[in-house]
């Protein structure tokens, strides 16, 4: 997932990644994450939509131990499944 994109007259540049940039990016999805994981709204889910999620979240908290640069974690950014959004 590219996460972040530039673009100088048009046409995308390359972005040199900071750990601050990708923990921004990891928050934000969490917190949009969040009001999944309450119980009623988790419960309405289904099993594969559950594990989506699990799993999206899962990825996101270990993508600063997992990569080790924040370009490498940037290039691996996971998607959100696409109900979320």
């Amino acid at each position: 997932m590219n996460i972040r994109e530039n673009y100088v007259d048009g046409v995308s540049q390359p972005i040199e990644f900071s750990w601050e940039m990708i923990r921004q990016d990891r928050h934000f999805f969490l917190e949009t994450s969040d009001l999944w994981m309450l119980v009623d709204r988790h419960n309405s889910l289904t099993t594969e939509q559950q594990n989506e999620l699990a799993r999206f979240r899962e990825l996101l908290r270990n993508i600063t131990v997992d990569y080790a640069t924040a370009n490498e974690a940037a290039e691996n950014f996971p998607d959100a499944p696409s109900w979320l959004l």
